[in-house]
């Protein structure tokens, strides 16, 4: 009888924000595993194909199959433990932005567009 080699899992890293459970979490995940919020994603990104904040700058960039674009609530609608259902399904209140954009946003590492290009071309190596 063949064995099956399994693999075990990875060691959650502590502090991680992502392998934590926390309220937070748990209201975001139930939101964007919404079919509401898919749908109203995608309608965004059919209206709004480029990174906004790109074109701001005067660039084109319409992100890749390894850096897709991404749909960034302007105003957060996770508040008080809630979800506010009409502001994070409001297209007004959506924005189409590149990952390197996003991570400003939200105050994580500085890549340039080129350093995620690159990054991505050495995973692809």
């Amino acid at each position: 009888m063949p064995t099956i080699n399994r693999l075990t899992p990875r060691k959650k890293e502590e502090g991680n924000q992502r392998n934590e459970h926390t309220p937070e979490r748990v209201l975001r995940q139930q939101f964007y595993n919404t079919t509401k919020w898919r749908k109203a994603r995608q309608y965004h990104i059919i209206r709004e194909p480029l990174c906004q904040q790109c074109l701001k700058e005067g660039k084109v960039y319409g992100g890749t199959l390894e850096d897709p674009i991404q749909v960034h609530h302007k105003r957060s609608p996770f508040q008080n433990g809630e979800i506010n259902w009409e502001l994070g399904l409001d297209d007004s209140n959506l924005e189409t932005i590149c990952s390197y954009h996003h991570g400003l946003e939200h105050g994580g590492p500085e890549k340039t567009p080129e350093q995620i290009i690159e990054e991505l071309d050495n995973l692809l190596k």
